[in-house]
């Protein structure tokens, strides 16, 4: 009557698949492929920096990374990362790999923080996917505890420019002529 019977063995995590093909008639045909069963959920690992640590002031650019668990693609929009001085940091490379960078340039204007770190990311319509298409919904929980910017590294957003109070002379009260060094 034209039925298959087919029985197909499945590796757990990945290999070859065999599927054995029998008719009413006793013709068998066997068939295989490559196969890999994606077994592991996407999740975001931690975020870092590609700068040092240290002081940065109005103009500086910090690439931030977020380091994903496995080889990610992130399409459908461009994603930012708010952070907590105020500013934003947004998506410039790194779709397909474990290492998403954002770029943030530091404003006149954004606010002075001891530790930088990122407060929300926002997906602005774009998902994030792995090889077998498998979607995260990243939000900020998703990191694992201690792995935030702040928790890791140091870097300090620095606007306020230095202010001079106060000047005080080490040399003795008095007149001097041009060119006579004062202390």
């Amino acid at each position: 009557d034209g039925t298959w019977t087919v029985n197909i063995t499945s590796p757990s995590s990945g290999g070859t698949i065999t599927a054995k093909l029998v008719d009413f008639g006793g013709n068998a045909k066997t068939v295989q492929s490559a196969a890999s069963i994606e077994t592991s959920a996407l999740s975001l690992a931690r975020i870092d920096c590609h700068e040092d640590d240290g002081a940065y002031n109005a103009g500086k650019v910090l690439n931030i990374t977020l380091e994903f668990t496995k080889n990610t693609n992130v399409s459908g929009g461009i994603p930012t990362l708010v952070l907590n001085n105020g500013g934003t940091a947004s998506y410039v490379e790194g779709s397909g790999s474990t290492s998403h960078v954002y770029k943030y340039t530091v404003g006149a204007g954004d606010k002075d923080v001891e530790k930088l770190s990122v407060t929300q990311i926002n997906a602005n319509g774009a998902q994030w996917c792995d090889s077998a298409a498998l979607t995260s919904k990243l939000e900020l929980t998703q990191a694992p505890a201690g792995a935030n910017l702040d928790d890791t590294r140091t870097i300090k957003i620095d606007n306020t420019a230095p202010d001079v109070k106060s000047i005080t002379a080490r040399s003795s009260e008095g007149y001097y002529k041009a060119g006579a060094s004062v202390l």
